[in-house]
């Protein structure tokens, strides 16, 4: 029983040590290794291509290189496909991450957009955008 609760602590604490290191928005990429990961909702989640990256952001400016140890660290998240994009209304302001196209994640504010580090450039138009079904969680 002991040995289970040490484990526990111990993957907790790795959790936390890695939410600290690498915040939401972070993207990470492992030394010598071409994948990129997002940090979203304190999980790292793999962009699978190179037009998946590029239908969020402009270029490759601010992956943070880390060790393959401290990658494999940080919990897993669901991948970011081609099917990802950001989007909004012509006639409401506000900015969604649609997540795998099936899920629309508000980015609650232009400090979280920022954070992320998402280009304006790629936001598109979807006057339907409401119709997706909203995401149990937003970006902050």
């Amino acid at each position: 029983m002991k040995k289970i609760f040490l484990v526990l602590v111990a993957v907790m604490f790795s959790n936390f040590i890695a939410k600290a290191q690498y915040p939401n928005g972070t993207r990470v990429q492992a030394n010598g290794k071409p994948d990129v990961y997002l940090m979203m909702n304190n999980e790292k989640r793999w962009i699978s291509s190179e037009k998946a990256y590029l239908n969020l952001f402009d270029n490759w400016n601010g992956v943070k290189k880390i060790t393959i140890e401290e990658l494999n660290k940080i919990p897993t998240g669901k991948n970011i496909t081609e099917l990802s994009y950001l989007a909004k209304s012509s006639s409401v302001k506000n900015v969604y991450f649609v997540d795998e196209g099936k899920f629309r994640r508000w980015i609650t504010t232009g400090d979280a957009f920022r954070k992320y580090g998402f280009s304006d450039s790629k936001i598109k138009i979807k006057n339907d955008i409401l119709s997706i079904q909203p995401g149990i969680w937003d970006l902050e």
